[in-house]
């Protein structure tokens, strides 16, 4: 069991991370970074021309950190990946590109 932990870890380390490796968990002091930093994200794709008001994205950190109080720490763990995913995808159907390169 603990080498396919290292093995794990190890794999975890040599693989680019997506959305500037940020990791959380359903902590609450963790929730509370995630939904400021959720916002942020959102804040960023209006920065390159997304209208987030159309994409009905949310602009206040508490819905966010809400949601986060709710789901599993295994979850948390991927959810800036699927944040920053679904951001994309509502941005792109308005034929914005946000994704990070």
């Amino acid at each position: 069991m603990k080498a396919i932990t290292s093995a794990a870890l190890a794999l975890a380390l040599l693989m680019p991370t997506a959305a500037g490796a940020q990791i959380f968990s359903n902590e609450e002091m963790s929730c509370v970074q995630y939904g400021n930093w959720a916002v942020q994200e959102i804040r960023r794709a209006q920065g390159l021309g997304c209208d987030v008001q159309r994409a009905r994205e949310i602009l206040e950190p508490r819905p966010h950190m809400t949601w986060c109080m709710r789901q599993t720490d295994q979850m948390m763990r991927r959810a800036a990946l699927i944040h920053t995913t679904g951001v994309a995808h509502r941005c792109a159907q308005q034929g914005i590109d946000v994704r990070r390169r």
